[in-house]
């Protein structure tokens, strides 16, 4: 399983910045075992992360977490799709283009929009 750490804040404010990347250096260093394939660290205004990805393929994994489309919505996590050709069938069908190489992790911010969006409660 890959690994994650993070810190979030309610309340952002700019004289912690240097306090959480030193504080994300050392959960990055204390995951890094977790995922041997990538470490990553992403830096947002209110929050941080560090993501160390383990590949258990065969499926396309996302390389950095968090994942958006949108830049609104984000997935944190390690997404195995049992039914992952259906799915993407079933997007198809909804008029979504899904793309050539998508990531399961994309897969489910396409599903979850149009869950949202439509109030389907199932697509497939």
């Amino acid at each position: 399983m890959s690994g994650y750490a993070g810190i979030i804040r309610i309340i952002s404010t700019t004289d912690l910045g240097d306090a959480d990347r030193a504080a994300m250096e050392r959960m990055a260093k204390a995951i890094a075992f977790r995922g041997p394939d990538s470490l990553e660290k992403t830096q947002q205004p209110s929050a941080s992360f560090a993501f160390s990805l383990l590949t258990t393929g065969p499926a396309p994994q996302a390389n950095s977490q968090p994942v958006t489309l949108d830049g609104k919505v984000w997935l944190l996590g390690d997404v195995r799709l049992d039914r992952r050709n259906e799915l993407i069938d079933s997007l198809i069908q909804q008029g979504l283009k899904p793309r050539p190489g998508i990531t399961d992790e994309e897969i489910i911010l396409m599903a979850w929009k149009l869950w949202r969006e439509t109030g389907l409660r199932r697509i497939f």
